[in-house]
């Protein structure tokens, strides 16, 4: 399946230097070790860059996560130097035995702070107090040195921008680790840490990002994405992925490789961002502890504190004289490590000596995104680096490390290789290469050596209508020894297209941003009907498009709202700016409701109804379509009429005939877009939107609600596109899991804007009459201990049916014993993807029946919830034509 994730880029000058987000280039004279530039690769021969892996943990630190930290960081593992390995521990207050934390710093580890309270900070006097608090408590109760704590990282990697950095090193910190860089492609560069003296100069992640600060000495160490062990999807946290590993083969491949792509190219530190909660899934901790044995076997990867990283990066030592990096000595070693062999290298001359590379082609396009080639440099010159050749394999005899000393007297692997061979169609030459390749497999016996592993090449080829561009396909037999390298061919397109290279500057932020750039065609039906459903189908579409009209307005019409000053009450005092939203009184129902928890009309929750929604997000396939008729067919509401649900359709791979036939079985269909991924620019989702609006009006389908991707809403731009072309209800905005003994909120009108915690930036702040926000409100997982959006993304999955039905149970009763706010079952169709997840289905198909079985709960579509709400009716007084009609 092809990956539409949109791809973003730094923005460089003509002349090849590094160009910073408001104009400010990196200095000549930026030297370690007060000074580094941003960079994708490192001005040193690679085999004299060690590999640098650092373990970051987030939250608290109790006898559950110790006893796991434990089974890792044990005192037989050690570095090639012969010191133990290490971790960094990012510590919350809540719940943190700081006695424990006095252990772990007493062994060596780095204790960093990630605030008191562990939630969003995003104004300079929370950060001041949380990460001054928090360092203080640990100074206080663990006994911790101040001038030792020296690291922080925000709460849901969400940062306060330009003040961030001056506040933290003002506060005595000397690193920031919570500015996220997401990659779609583990092939794609990788940013090494840098000062930040020019503030943060790439695409922001988590708004609001430092862009113009300008901090001397203050170091950001880039949380770079992982890809999931698909290699489809991003991950920011190791235990964030989408797609999750389903055994301890998978897991193990899923580090190994990610590990890999940092290992055979430029070395960038490899950053292991993480809760130990991953560990509650047993296969992923013996997965971990195999991964860390397997790295330990190469004589250049230091599992290092983060700390540690950046003592490397203020002095860059190169392999054959790390032992003179005093940060990375020990009184447990044995001895000075002996200087680095000369590694015998397979496909040149041993006169030859290799040197880092970026990756040889550029990323994939995509129709909206444009792409400007990453540039290294060397930090003293500023110059551009000239790619170099990937570094070859290093094969050695069994016994021996792959570059120094066997000072733990550990095995290496012996590894056969093949030559992998990549081609472009923007480079006509064929490139070929040899990388180093981990065993897969583990030894079920003693022996000397580990089994040999053998890389064979499988080429895989993907053609698309519209597009010059090819994925890369990795298949793997587990446990199998023999693993297939991906092959990339990229076949000549049957369309070219040329994507202009413009780029537009934001005057209020000085940004230089690529613009969206579109597929020109004469008929946009024609086109859709060629590049986004990528299954075959049944049925044709006759070009109809000059009959089709420019757009549908769906929604109620804004003009036919009440106003305000209609109301038979005294206005008098009301606030005639509109600033407050006061319900009856400046905001009357059908057009306007108040963000809140009361129950429209002030109805008793005993007459009110329960309404359950259920909402699926993504490509209509058959796997969708029948899960969804599984759930639904032959259930009745208690006034007979049939359940329903909501699809959020994504065009990329929806089967045009599904969607008239969910239509027909009463499935509500709403939109989210043409893509899977989010939207970085208004013109994006204006194509999108107006895109996905004519498709539904050939289709003679009707859409009345709008969910963004990811639920990363552009603010007052989207809605008010949402506005503007007649939307009903938007579903993207994100609301937390209540505190105990706080109801739900309603669905509300924006009329009075937004007023809640903007958890998922940006959130509106302008007033959109009319307008409704059905919240996506959190769960809690089923262990009760994180939150999560969509009830097939939690961190923790249900591993039974019951487990399953309990879990959505014990959520659906805080709505039901409280204000009967409508509740949103949400599914992104993980558990559709994979047998893996039947019990899963088995477990909410079981929820659905209990529901149905009282006399008070409604499984509607989020419309219907809609419609009930601009005519609230008593459960005594609901029929089949009153409020729903399903005559």
């Amino acid at each position: 399946m092809e990956n539409f994730i949109a791809i973003y880029a730094v923005v460089f000058l003509v002349c090849g230097g590094f160009k910073f987000s408001f104009g400010q280039p990196c200095k000549p004279d930026c030297n370690p070790p007060d000074c580094s530039c941003p960079r994708f690769s490192y001005p040193m021969d690679r085999q004299e860059i060690p590999q640098m892996v650092y373990f970051g943990f987030d939250d608290a630190v109790n006898v559950v996560m110790s006893s796991l930290y434990d089974k890792i960081f044990t005192a037989d593992r050690k570095n090639p130097n012969g010191c133990k390995i290490k971790m960094t521990l990012f510590v919350s207050h809540e719940y943190t035995d700081y006695k424990r934390v006095k252990q772990f710093y007493d062994q060596g580890h780095e204790i960093a702070v990630h605030s008191v309270t562990h939630s969003a900070i995003d104004t300079e006097e929370i950060l001041r107090d949380e990460a001054g608090r928090q360092k203080e408590n640990i100074v206080r109760l663990a006994g911790v040195p101040a001038e030792k704590i020296t690291g922080w990282r925000s709460p849901f990697l969400k940062p306060a921008g330009d003040a961030q950095p001056v506040v933290l090193k003002e506060l005595g910190y000397e690193y920031d680790i919570s500015f996220t860089y997401s990659r779609t492609q583990r092939a794609l560069p990788k940013p090494w840490p840098f000062t930040m003296q020019n503030g943060w100069p790439y695409q922001c992640g988590v708004p609001p990002c430092p862009t113009r600060a300008q901090v001397e000495n203050f170091w950001a160490v880039p949380v770079v994405s992982v890809m999931d062990h698909k290699d489809q999807y991003p991950c920011s946290y190791i235990d964030g992925c989408v797609v999750r590993a389903g055994n301890e083969d998978e897991a193990y491949e899923y580090l190994m490789e990610n590990f890999m792509a940092y290992y055979n190219t430029t070395r960038t530190p490899f950053g292991l961002n993480m809760h130990a909660a991953w560990f509650y899934t047993r296969y992923n901790l013996k997965a971990m502890m195999r991964f860390v044995d397997e790295i330990a076997k190469l004589d250049d990867v230091y599992v290092v504190t983060v700390q540690q990283m950046l003592d490397w990066m203020r002095n860059p030592t190169p392999m054959s004289n790390i032992h003179r990096l005093q940060s990375w000595q020990c009184p447990e070693a044995t001895g000075p490590t002996r200087p680095a062999m000369q590694p015998i290298v397979v496909g040149e001359p041993q006169t030859s000596k290799p040197r880092f590379t970026e990756p040889e082609s550029n990323p994939p396009l995509t129709s909206h995104i444009q792409w400007s080639p990453f540039i290294p440099l060397d930090w003293k010159t500023d110059r551009k680096i000239e790619p170099m050749t990937p570094m070859p394999l290093v094969v050695v005899n069994s016994g021996t490390r792959a570059s120094g000393g066997n000072i733990n007297n550990r095995q290496s692997p012996s590894i056969v290789t093949t030559e992998r061979t990549t081609t472009t169609t923007t480079k006509p030459t064929t490139a070929s290469q040899t990388t180093t390749t981990m065993p897969t497999t583990t030894t079920t016996a003693p022996t000397t050596a580990m089994p040999t592993t053998t890389t064979t090449t499988v080429a895989t080829t993907t053609t698309r209508a519209t597009t010059t561009t090819t994925m890369a396909t990795t298949t793997t037999n587990a446990p199998s020894t023999t693993t297939t390298a991906p092959t990339t061919t990229t076949n000549a397109p049957t369309t070219t297209t040329t994507k202009p290279t413009t780029t537009s500057t934001t005057p209020t932020t000085q940004r230089t941003t690529a613009t969206t750039t579109t597929v020109t065609a004469v008929n946009p039906i024609e086109v859709h009907l060629q590049t986004i459903s990528h299954q075959s189908q049944s049925w044709h579409i006759v070009d109809n498009s000059d009959h089709i009209t420019d757009i549908v307005r769906l929604g109620i019409s804004v003009e036919n709202a009440m106003p305000w000053w209609k109301s038979n009450l005294d206005t008098s005092k009301i606030d005639n700016q509109g600033t407050k939203c006061l319900q009856d009184l400046n905001c009357h129902l059908p057009n306007c409701f108040c963000q809140g928890n009361s129950i429209p009309n002030n109805l008793k929750p005993a007459d009110t109804p329960q309404m359950v929604y259920v909402t699926i997000d993504g490509s209509v396939n058959t796997a969708l379509f029948h899960r969804y008729r599984d759930f639904m067919i032959g259930k009745k509401n208690p006034n007979g009429c049939r359940v329903k649900g909501t699809i959020f359709v994504s065009m990329e791979g929806t089967r045009y005939n599904l969607l008239r036939e969910l239509h027909l079985i009463g499935a509500e269909l709403a939109m989210r877009g043409i893509h899977q991924h989010h939207f970085e620019t208004t013109e994006h989702l204006e194509k999108e939107l107006q895109e996905q609006i004519k498709v539904f009006e050939f289709l003679k389908l009707n859409a009345s609600g709008w969910k963004t991707p990811e639920l990363k809403s552009l603010g007052n731009e989207q809605f008010r596109l949402l506005t503007k072309y007649g939307i009903k209800y938007d579903s993207t905005l994100h609301e937390n899991i209540p505190r105990v003994g706080t109801p739900k909120h309603w669905p509300y009108t924006l009329d009075y804007s937004y007023k809640g915690d903007c958890l998922v930036p940006e959130c509106p702040t302008g007033k959109f009459p009319g307008l409704w926000e059905i919240p996506s409100i959190a769960f809690n997982d089923y262990r009760k201990m994180f939150p999560c959006t969509y009830i097939d993304g939690c961190m923790f999955n249900p591993p039974t049916s019951k487990n399953t039905e309990d879990f959505l149970w014990d959520n659906f009763q805080h709505n039901y014993k409280s204000n009967r706010a409508p509740f949103g079952v949400h599914l992104r169709q993980v558990w559709f993807s994979h047998p893996e997840y039947t019990e899963n289905l088995k477990g909410l198909n079981k929820f659905i029946e209990k529901l149905v079985e009282l006399k008070d709960v409604y499984l509607v579509s989020a419309k219907d919830v809609i419609t009930w709400m601009e005519n609230p009716t008593a459960l005594k007084d609901i029929s089949k034509t009153v409020p729903w009609d399903c005559e």
